[in-house]
Formats: structure tokens, C-alpha cells, sequence
């Protein structure tokens, strides 16, 4: 029987999950758990809450291959309460009633709600909403006389009493309040066979038991609701109540246990205890935080064995669990008896939360412990002294942070916790029967008053060390841990203050472990080490008892770029006797680069490869393929999409090149995630296939081929970011994903109706989170003061209106371009043969405004006179009449709307800004508006000078103050402006008014206002005298605009002297899919940028090439090559590969071929491998080029076979060209001895 249970979707295909392993249920309540009447089918359904989410669970007895038993399997999960849920009930029926398959959850957002079961699934049928100060803290339900009722006590002392299904009361709802104190636990107690009257016992965090009755006849009155008895049951928390028949005169008791360590039994008739016993416990401190929730107080959990009143006096009536963990059977004569449980891995090794019986079932029982197991246990032959234990589950205790999967087919799955425990599990599979999940825990972290989590995993890659586990820290620890041995906890840890975020296992590079005297954590020669990332560096682990190795620095000598240095992983790859290298080592950086380096097998020398640079933001997952013949390396990042890099002719070639290949291109790009990649890992049975996930809360599965890259499973039923994912080693079509949240989910790729992830940024669930049917009103009868209760959730308010709240910007015109406000289109009469659209138009206008080149007037834009001071006068008049204009707009602005007071407030701080003392105050006068800050401004301006209206007297002097007298009336205003008002600019005018504009802009730089700062610089102060500062503005600036796109991105960039940030930002702002176009526009810009850049000259030679192959008119592609080659440099490679793209495409040419100097060859392995037309027929122009220079025509034949295998139409043409010019002798000479190779 399959165990995969579809969760029902509205709009979206379902995701199916084979196991799910959810987070344990919350500590420390009284009913944090519930369970179903056993059916007629043999199964019945487990609920338990972990926090605000509810997991729901299928006990079923089934009969497969591997013989009949009991198994666990997964129905649903889902976010049952917006806040933390308090308890969850199934209800119990009393005289045999029927019992719809329903359950009751109450929570902190003081709902009660009614499960009802639909379509294989549960929804929510109705609910009630009590008032603001009565948040239901535990709930009970059952079934009687055909009518359900519900009981819930809250946190301050009320009862609540609903009956949701009862028509003839209406939709009331009764709450007392009995006590002054929070409740923990509530239960019904089965009433007399003629009775019509329910009792009811509350529990209270005092030890106090109360109990009333309930006559149904009429829930509109206070009065149906009596109290009976108010007991001291016990010194602490009331852990359970529990109804049962105790003794042979066939009146219920009630059983109850406290966290004081006893249980107790008390006759319901005259409130006297009729049976006690204390369970000895002690609890020893700790310092695991995970452990201090504790607080020295026992635990003990209670189930009725079902056991009538007839049996004999000696028959067990209750089952207990004591504080660690142990199973004891109670009757009414002697003191507890311990289980004689067979011999099993299967039991409890610390406190039981909860203890549950299976009502109407063949004796079964379901517990719930602190070491995050679920147990079921089964009572044959009445032997209640040997309860076998049938099936298990395992849970989660705290978030998954990291997953790793052994190498062997029998390997663990290790499972690393944010509460420092990793959790080695054996069997996920499929649940069957007699098929239980194995679950080993171990602590291998020295005991902390500070949370540490395990952020890093890596099991040993040889099979003769499969037992070896390298560890990470969130506060940087790293080791290696045996998990067959036991762990020593208080050992010297090696700690690199700081998290790790990847351990890895790898040889031995740049000798660093050639030290005598070393303890080596393996033995063999060929050991393998652990490297860690962490701090940015690499670090290598050569012994337990040693200091960590920083390779960073050694790392760094062999990075080209400077900004390449700050490391975020590390990935090893092992290559095979063919090969030169004999590892292949990836290196991903905190700005996105990838640089591939490869260990030389005579020298053991780390040999420079390749750097590959498509990422701009931080390298977080990196996972080489198993394929034995390809060495592809997955890349994910901060970006939504994922990279393969081919590094396979890198790992062949036989002798290293001189300097490493810069590559802008990949093998494929896999897109379709909506948020950053968290986790990589290919398949161990199908080497084409890669699983990642993401902070979109969906994981996917693809296939990775030249060409055909695409997904094909998607799982989208998590609730919370994925954090780590792992392909299962003995299972082909079986993956993990493990969330932020705790859940941990096995699923098979193709079982998955869902192929792609869906394109938003977060994931939701199908269809709404809180699964809702049509819902009945309540209304809400109460005993004290009438108070009218909130029966609906009403749509958050804000408290301020968002136009009067929110910051005015001072300058809100500036830097508030469109992105994209035009499209590139191909213009054939012009050089170049593009209209290029308005964000690039704008960075190659700033160019040639820095570079002193003419523009015309209407296209200088206020920024470029903001970012580049030009040498004339006339660029500080254009920025003094922009200033101008915006004091303008926000004057015309006070006449309407909410923030009349703040336009006026701008409108003057301009002003002062520009100088213009005299008009502020008359200004102030007319508007009525004097704010006291505006008074002092106005002071100390007009104090001794009059204002300074003319241009030239704005700037300060060149002589910057550095000793300025103490002014302790300027000093407190500014600070109270600043650090109690935090209005910066207000603060930054009165120093401007006092004649401390370098003041001011640091002020505002420290603030992050960078533009308002470079502004004042501008108006108020000289790049000569102040050139620290500017840069210091520029830079601010830099990276304030550098997430913003185009053209902001660039212009700032510029304006700081980073060219090549400049260029990045441009050619990052066309992606990889997009059409030819784009990125010839785009390497254009990047072109007036850095024009001596060679690979930008090759990309775009390459996209026309490219472009071109794409015309079907030979005119207009004989057009289009003309007019870009009038633009480009002579001798440049773009011209040379233009005249080879008109030589193999045109059927008439002549023209004089100039030989670039440049080394083409290397520059041209950055190209994007495809198997489409166009892109063949640009290999061989490349190639052919290539060829033409070095003479080396293996890469040209391989791209002609491409092409002639894929496209045999296309290569028939071009052989056909080359024939009829070489009849008509049209052939230059360069070409000569090519042409002849390619007609061969």
C-alpha cells in the first residue's frame, strides 16, 4: 500500500511527500497531543502541535512483502493558529455515541476552532473568537447524546463550554471564570448511563484541581454551570487528569500527576485522594540551553489502560511514565511495577510529554518523548508488564541547519540542529511495516550557556573512514567525529570565533601538514583533511588537539583579483588517472566569483585554471557532479538561479596557461527559483540530475544537458526557508529537503505533479494557510461584566497615516530614473546599427560628460553636475538651479496634503543651503512657519554677515578648521536634532548656518545619506581642499545605488573611480536568456567603460556574430556588419572576427583583414555552449578565427562536426560559400590555409 498522501491544492499542482519527519511536539504541555477512535479499517489518526503548526499522522495496521504491522505514515501539516497553539482534542464518546472524525485546537490567538475531516484532508469548520483577555490555554472534547462539547480553560482561570454542532442552543457560548490562576489541563469525565449532566475538571499551574457540572440543558445561562470541589492536588503544575475506574465499585476516579513527582487518585463523589505514589527524580543543572527549560521539576505522563472495574484488583488501570523515561504500570494496591519492555532499541531515553491510549483499539498507546521519538506500544495476551513497542517515528527537537548523506549504500543520513545535536537516521524510507526509522543523537559540542547550532556537515569520502563526520559550528567549532565511539563532551574544541558555514573533506594542499609531531585525524597516505570556511578565509584542520590553519593568505596569491579575497566556500573534486591534475579545487567568493584551481600531481602545486564570473552576489552552495567522465561544477548563490560550470577540458588540458581563462559564460543556467540557492547536491545514480533548494521555500530537481537543461520536479509543500537538501544514496528516485522550521521531507522527484518552482520570492502553500470552510458566527455568553467579544479578525490598521509617518527625502528627484524607459531596436543606417535604449544611453552619456566629450545640453542630467564637478562654472550653475527647483516643488507642495510642515522644512533647509539667509526670513514670516531649529539657523547665519546670495561666494574657504571653539549651545542643538529628533538634515543646516559644512557632511555620512552629503559638498565646499571627504561621499554613494539597477548602479560607480564595478553592473543587468540584442547593447556601454577590456571586445563581436546568423536577408546582415565595423577599432579582435563572420556568411566579400595582436585563443573559451543553429554557426566563425591565427584547427573541426551533425542544411551552405570564392579566387590570404582545411 502506498504511503504518499496528496495534500489538496486550489490553484497550483500538489506536492506529494513520502516522509515527513516533523519538528517534536511543544515541550511542556498538558495535551499537546491527541489521537482518533481506532476504525473499522484498522488505522487512526495521530494530531500533535509544535508551536503554531499542527502535524496530523495515519497509525495503520497493514500486511506488505516484509510481513503484517504497524506503521507511521504522514497525512498533513499546516499552520493551524496565526500564533502558537495551547492544546489540541480529538473528542472521547460516552454511551456509545457516534463520532464524526473531528478534532478541537485552541490557541494564543484565542480561537477555538473545529477540524472536520474532507477529501483525505482536514479543514476547518467553524470557530470562536473569545475576548481580548481570555486566551484558551488547554481544551477537551466529547461526544454526548449525540451532541459534541467542548471544553477549554484559559490562562486567566475562565472555563469555556461551546457546543458547535448543537442546533437547539444556537451558536452560544458559556464562560465562568473559577479561579485566579492559569489553567494547564481540562478533560470530561464519562458521566452516569442515565445522566444528563457532564462534569468537568480543570487543572491549574498552582496544583489546584476544580471540578463542576455542566447541565446541557440550557448554555445561555450562567447557572449550567455548577462548581462542585476545589482540591490542592499537588505543590506545582498539574501534568494530567485522567478519567479511570480505579476500584470495583464501579464509580470513575480521576487520576492525576503534578510536576512535583507524584500521582495521585481521587474519588469524584467526596474529593478524598484514594491512591498516591511519588516517583523519585532528580535533576542535575545544566548548561545546554536546550536543557534549562526544565527547571528542575518532574514530568509524568498518564493514560487509563481501559481496563473495567471488574477485572481483578491486581489488572493495571493506569500506565505512567516517570521523569526519565521510564515505563510503569499502576494499580490500586501496589506501588508502581517497571515494564519488563522485550528487547528493543525502541524506548524513551528522558521525559515523556506525552502518553496517549488509542480509544478502541487492540490496546495501543502512543508516547511522546523529549528525545524526539514517537513510540507506539501494544499490550498482548493482557500482559501489561511486557508492552512491545510496534512502531516509532522520529521527530525533529529544533531547526535544520545542515544535511549531509554518507557515500555507501548503507550509509546515515546526518542531520545537523540549531540546538548543537546532530541526529544520524537509518531507514528513511517509505514507511512499511516492521520498517521503523532508526535514530542515533549525538552532542558533540562542550556544553554552552549560548545556543550553538551545527551549520556545517561532511561525511568522509572513502569508504574505509565512512564512519568519519566533520563538524561546523555556528560559533566555530570545527572536528571530526567518530560516530561509532562514544563522544567526549568536555574536550579542548578548536574555535575560530565566528560561523562556519562550510567543512569539507580534501588533500593535502600547499604542504600545510607536513609538521612533524602532527596528530593526523586519518591514518593513510592519501588522507584526506577538513577544510572550514569561516570569516571569510579557509581554514584546514590537522589535529584535534591544534590551532586551525588560515589559508587565506596563501589562497590569495593565487586569486587576479583583489576583489576576489573574501572566501564563502570551497568545493574538491577527485580526477582520474588521465588527467594532469589530480584534484580539481572550486572557490566561490563573498562578490560571486568562482576561481578553479587545479593540484598538480608531480609538484602538488595549486595551477590557476579558470575564474568564472556570472554571480555578483555571495557564493552560498557549491556541489561537483559524480559523472566519471564530466567534472561539472553546480553554483549557487544570493541570486535566484543556479550555474553549471564545465570544467573538463580545464581538468584535460596537459600543459597550464600562462594566465587563467576569464569566463562570463557557463555550460547551463538553471532559473526559476525566486529567491537565493541554499543547498546543491547531484544525484549519486543519475549524474544529469541536481537537487537545490532555496529561501523560496520550494526545492527542485533538474536535468542538466548541453541545450536541454530545464526542471523536472518540484516540491513545494514546505512552510519555511530550506536550509539544506541531500539526494538519498540507496534510493534513486528519493530526496531530502530540510526547512528552517524543523521539518525534514522525503520525496520522489517523480512522483511530483509540479515541474518548475513557482516565480515568487516566497512560496505559499496551496491554497490558504489556515484551511477554511464556511464559518459560523458565535455568540458569547458571559457570567461577569457584559463585554462585547471580538467574533472576527479585522484587518490590521495603522496606527499613522503613511503620508505623514514617512520621511520626506530632501531631494526626491535625484537618482529616480526609470530602469527601462525605451527598447534597443536595430537601426541599419547608423553606426552602430542599434538604437540603444535610455538606461544605457544615460551611462555612455556620463562617460563622455567625464571624459570632457560634448553632449548636447538637454541630455546632462542633474546627477552628472552631482557626481563629476566639471571644469567650467557652467555645471555648478545647472546643480545651483536644480537645487533651486526642488526648494520650488516642495514650496508649491505645502499647499495640500498631510506634510505641509516638512515641505516647508525642506523647502527652507535648501535655502539655507545655498545661502540664501534673506529670503528664509521673509519666507518665515509669510508661511507662519518658525520652528525653533529654523530660529537658531537663521541666527547664527545672519550673525555677523549678511547672506551670501552670489555663486561664487557659496564655497568655503580652502583652509579647513580644524580647532574650532567649544560652542556648547551649537554642540547640544545638533545633538538633539541628531540622536533624540534623528532629523538629520535639520541638524546638518544649523552647522551649515554656523559655518561647519565639512561638519555637516560628515554628519550626514554617518547617517547614510549619501547623496544629501555629496549635494552639500558640492554647493558649500572645494574638491581641493576636501578630497578625502569627497571620496569618502562618492564611495557612500557607490554602494547606496548599487542594488538599484541601471543607470544609478553605473553613474555612481563611475563617479568613485570603479570602473570595473561600473562595467559589471551593466553587463549584469542583461541575464543570460536574454534576446542577442540586449547584451551587443550592453557589452556597447561596457565598451565605453573600459575600452581596452578584451574580453568585452571578443562578447561583442560574439553577440554580433551572433545577431547577424540570425538575419535571413543577406543584404541587411552584409548592413549590419559594415556599419559595426565602421564604429570598432582596427586591429581590434571585434573587427577581425566581424571580417571572418563576413568571409563565412556573405556570399560576396572582399575587404583587407588586419591580424589582431591580441591572443584571441584563450579569450575565445568564454563562449555559452548550445547546440542551437545560430550559436554552431558562431563556434566556427570563432574557431575559424582562432584558426586563422595559430594555425591549431582541432576546435575548428569540432565545431564543424557540431554543425554538420546537428545542422547539415546550415554546413552544406557554408561549404557552398567557400567553393564559389574560391573559383571566383576571393579568398584572402590569411585564409588562405584554413578555407582548404574546412573544404578537406
Amino acid at each position: 500500500m502506498s504511503s504518499e498522501i496528496a495534500i489538496p491544492s486550489h490553484d497550483a499542482p500538489a506536492s506529494k511527500a513520502a516522509v515527513v519527519l516533523p519538528r517534536g511536539l511543544t515541550w511542556f504541555r498538558s495535551l499537546p497531543a491527541a489521537c482518533s477512535p481506532w476504525s473499522d479499517d484498522g488505522s487512526c489518526d495521530i494530531a500533535f502541535m509544535s508551536y503554531e503548526m499542527l502535524s496530523i499522522y495515519s497509525l495503520c495496521f497493514r500486511t506488505s512483502d516484509a510481513g503484517e504491522g504497524f506503521f507511521i505514515s504522514f497525512r498533513s501539516q499546516f499552520k493551524a493558529h496565526e500564533d502558537n497553539i495551547n492544546s489540541v482534542a480529538f473528542p472521547v464518546s460516552f454511551h456509545k455515541s457516534p463520532v464524526d472524525r473531528v478534532f478541537i485546537t485552541c490557541g494564543n490567538d484565542r480561537f477555538i476552532r473545529l477540524w472536520s475531516f474532507n477529501s483525505n484532508t482536514y479543514e476547518m469548520g467553524k470557530q470562536t473568537c473569545l475576548r481580548q483577555d481570555v486566551i484558551p490555554n488547554t481544551c477537551a472534547a466529547c461526544n454526548f447524546s449525540g451532541r459534541l462539547c467542548v471544553l477549554a480553560a484559559s490562562l486567566t482561570g475562565h472555563v469555556v463550554v461551546w457546543e458547535p454542532t448543537n442546533r437547539h442552543v444556537g451558536s452560544s457560548l458559556l464562560v465562568k471564570k473559577l479561579e485566579k490562576d492559569v489553567s494547564t489541563s481540562c478533560t470530561w469525565m464519562p458521566p452516569d448511563c442515565d445522566s444528563t449532566i457532564l462534569l468537568g475538571v480543570v487543572g491549574f499551574k498552582s496544583g489546584d484541581v476544580c471540578s463542576f457540572s455542566y447541565g446541557c440543558s440550557d448554555i445561555s445561562s450562567d447557572a449550567s454551570l455548577n462548581v462542585l470541589f476545589r482540591i490542592h492536588a499537588h505543590d506545582f503544575d498539574i501534568c494530567s487528569l485522567v478519567p479511570v475506574q480505579f476500584f470495583e465499585d464501579g464509580i470513575c476516579y480521576l487520576a492525576t500527576s503534578g510536576r512535583d513527582s507524584y500521582v495521585k487518585v481521587w474519588s469524584m463523589t467526596d474529593a478524598k485522594c484514594k491512591y498516591t505514589n511519588r516517583f523519585r527524580f532528580h535533576q542535575k543543572g545544566s548548561g545546554n540551553p536546550q536543557e534549562s527549560t526544565v527547571q528542575c521539576k518532574a514530568w509524568i505522563s498518564l493514560a487509563a489502560t481501559g481496563e473495567s472495574s471488574s477485572s481483578p484488583p491486581s489488572t493495571p488501570r493506569l500506565l505512567a511514565f516517570d521523569p526519565k523515561g521510564g515505563f510503569y504500570t499502576i494499580n490500586s494496591i501496589e506501588k508502581p511495577k517497571l515494564c519488563e519492555s522485550p528487547s528493543s532499541s525502541q524506548h524513551h531515553s528522558s521525559v515523556v510529554f506525552s502518553l496517549l491510549a488509542v480509544p478502541q483499539s487492540p490496546k495501543l498507546f502512543v508516547s511522546f518523548g523529549m528525545d524526539s521519538q514517537i513510540i507506539v506500544w501494544k499490550c498482548e495476551h493482557n500482559d501489561w508488564h511486557t508492552l512491545r513497542p510496534v512502531a516509532s517515528h522520529v521527530c525533529m527537537s529544533s531547526k535544520i541547519s545542515s544535511i549531509s548523506q554518507g557515500f555507501g549504500a548503507c550509509s546515515p543520513l546526518a542531520v545537523g540542529l540549531s540546538e548543537g545535536c546532530v541526529l544520524l537516521l537509518r531507514n528513511v524510507a517509505p514507511p512499511a511495516p516492521n520498517s521503523p526509522i532508526s535514530m542515533t543523537r549525538l552532542s558533540p559540542l562542550p556544553p554552552s550557556g549560548n545556543a550553538i547550532g551545527i551549520t556545517a556537515l561532511a561525511w568522509h569520502p572513502d569508504p574505509q573512514f565512512e564512519n568519519l563526520l566533520a563538524i561546523g559550528s555556528s560559533k566555530g567549532h570545527v572536528d571530526v567525529v567518530d560516530v561509532t565511539r562514544p563522544q567526549k563532551r568536555g574536550r579542548t574544541f578548536n574555535l575560530l570565533e565566528g560561523c562556519v558555514y562550510r567543512v569539507v573533506w580534501g588533500p593535502r594542499l600547499f604542504n600545510a601538514s607536513k609538521e612533524e609531531g602532527e596528530e593526523i585525524v586519518t591514518e593513510d597516505s592519501s588522507r584526506l583533511f577538513v577544510y572550514a570556511i569561516c570569516k571569510g578565509s579557509v581554514f584546514l584542520l590537522l589535529s584535534s588537539n591544534k590551532p586551525l590553519v588560515n589559508l587565506g593568505s596563501m589562497f590569495t596569491t593565487l586569486l587576479t583579483h583583489s576583489s576576489d579575497v573574501k572566501l564563502a566556500d570551497i568545493a574538491f573534486r577527485q580526477l582520474g588517472e588521465e588527467s594532469t591534475y589530480s584534484w580539481l579545487i572550486g572557490l566561490g567568493s563573498v562578490n560571486g566569483a568562482v576561481n578553479l584551481f587545479g593540484l598538480s600531481r608531480r609538484k602538488e602545486s595549486i595551477i590557476p585554471l579558470s575564474r568564472v564570473f556570472i554571480h555578483k552576489k555571495c557564493i552560498n552552495s557549491m556541489a561537483w557532479s559524480r559523472h566519471p567522465d564530466k567534472y561539472l561544477l553546480a553554483v549557487g548563490s544570493n541570486h535566484p538561479f543556479i550555474t553549471i560550470i564545465d570544467a573538463t577540458d580545464s581538468a584535460m588540458q596537459e600543459s597550464p596557461m600562462e594566465t587563467p581563462t576569464q569566463l562570463t559564460n557557463c555550460l547551463a543556467t538553471l532559473e526559476g527559483h525566486g529567491n537565493r540557492i541554499t543547498g546543491l547536491d547531484w544525484s549519486p545514480h543519475d549524474h544529469d540530475l541536481v537537487l537545490s533548494g532555496s529561501f523560496d521555500c520550494t526545492a527542485t530537481v533538474w536535468r542538466v544537458g548541453l541545450g536541454t537543461s530545464a526542471p523536472i520536479a518540484s516540491y513545494r509543500n514546505h512552510f519555511s526557508r530550506i536550509f539544506a537538501c541531500a539526494w538519498s544514496s540507496n534510493l534513486p528516485d528519493f530526496v531530502f529537503t530540510g526547512e528552517e522550521f524543523g521539518y525534514l521531507v522525503g520525496w520522489h522527484p517523480s512522483a511530483q505533479d509540479a515541474k518548475a518552482p513557482p516565480s515568487s520570492r516566497k512560496h505559499r502553500q496551496p491554497g490558504p494557510l489556515i484551511p477554511t470552510n464556511e464559518l459560523d458566527e458565535v455568540q458569547v455568553v458571559f457570567d461577569e461584566k457584559p463585554q462585547e467579544p471580538i467574533l472576527t479578525i479585522s484587518e490590521k490598521q495603522n496606527r499613522f497615516d503613511a503620508s505623514s509617518s514617512k520621511k520626506l527625502s530632501l531631494l526626491p528627484s535625484l537618482f529616480t530614473t526609470p530602469s527601462a524607459t525605451s527598447c534597443s531596436i536595430p537601426v541599419l543606417t547608423n553606426a552602430p546599427p542599434i538604437r540603444i535604449q535610455s538606461r544605457f544611453s544615460i551611462v555612455i552619456d556620463f562617460v563622455s560628460f567625464i571624459k570632457g566629450i560634448s553632449i548636447p545640453v538637454d541630455r546632462i542630467m542633474p546627477e552628472f553636475d552631482l557626481l563629476h564637478a566639471s571644469s567650467c562654472g557652467e555645471g555648478r550653475r545647472r546643480l545651483i538651479q536644480f537645487v533651486e527647483n526642488e526648494a520650488l516643488r516642495h514650496f508649491s507642495a505645502t499647499s495640500s496634503g498631510a506634510n505641509r510642515q516638512s515641505r516647508l522644512d525642506a523647502y527652507l533647509s535648501l535655502l539655507l543651503w545655498l545661502g540664501r539667509a534673506d529670503v528664509v526670513a521673509e519666507s518665515c514670516v509669510e508661511t507662519q512657519h518658525m520652528p525653533f531649529w529654523l530660529m537658531w539657523a537663521l541666527e547664527l547665519m545672519l550673525k555677523g554677515s549678511t547672506s551670501r546670495s552670489n555663486i561664487g561666494c557659496l564655497v568655503e574657504g580652502d583652509s579647513v578648521k580644524t580647532d574650532i571653539e567649544a560652542d556648547d549651545f551649537l554642540q547640544h542643538k545638533v545633538l538633539q536634532l541628531r540622536d533624540v529628533c534623528n532629523e538629520y538634515n535639520r541638524a546638518a543646516t544649523l552647522l551649515v548656518s554656523a559655518g561647519r559644512t565639512a561638519y555637516a557632511v560628515r554628519l550626514l555620512l554617518s547617517r547614510g545619506r549619501a547623496k544629501e552629503a555629496l549635494l552639500l559638498f558640492r554647493l558649500r565646499l572645494s574638491p581641493s581642499a576636501n578630497p578625502t571627504l569627497l571620496l569618502d561621499c562618492l564611495h557612500l554613494l557607490a554602494e547606496r545605488l548599487s542594488h538599484t539597477g541601471l543607470p544609478n548602479s553605473a553613474l555612481a560607480f563611475l563617479a568613485a573611480g570603479q570602473f570595473d564595478r561600473a562595467a559589471d553592473s551593466v553587463r549584469s543587468a542583461v541575464s543570460s536568456s536574454d534576446p542577442p540584442l540586449d547584451h551587443i547593447v550592453s557589452l556597447w556601454t561596457s565598451s565605453f567603460i573600459l575600452p581596452d577590456d578584451e574580453l568585452i571586445d571578443f562578447k561583442l563581436a560574439y553577440y554580433c556574430v551572433i545577431y547577424a546568423t540570425n538575419m535571413t536577408i543577406e543584404d541587411e546582415r552584409k548592413q549590419f556588419l559594415i556599419q559595426w565595423k565602421a564604429v570598432l577599432r582596427e586591429g581590434s579582435i571585434s573587427e577581425y572576427l566581424l571580417n571572418c563572420a563576413a568571409f563565412l556568411l556573405l556570399t560576396e566579400w572582399s575587404g583587407v583583414v588586419t591580424l589582431p595582436k591580441q591572443q584571441l585563443a584563450q579569450i575565445a573559451r568564454d563562449r555559452q555552449p548550445s547546440l542551437d543553429e545560430t550559436f554552431c554557426v558562431t563556434n566556427v566563425v570563432v574557431d575559424f578565427g582562432v584558426a586563422c591565427l595559430t594555425d591549431a584547427s582541432a576546435p575548428l573541426e569540432k565545431s564543424l562536426e557540431t554543425l554538420r551533425e546537428y545542422h547539415p542544411t546550415t554546413h552544406t551552405t557554408l561549404l557552398e560559400r567557400l567553393t564559389l570564392k574560391k573559383e571566383r579566387s576571393s579568398i584572402p590570404f590569411a585564409f588562405t590555409k584554413i578555407c582548404t582545411i574546412i573544404q578537406k
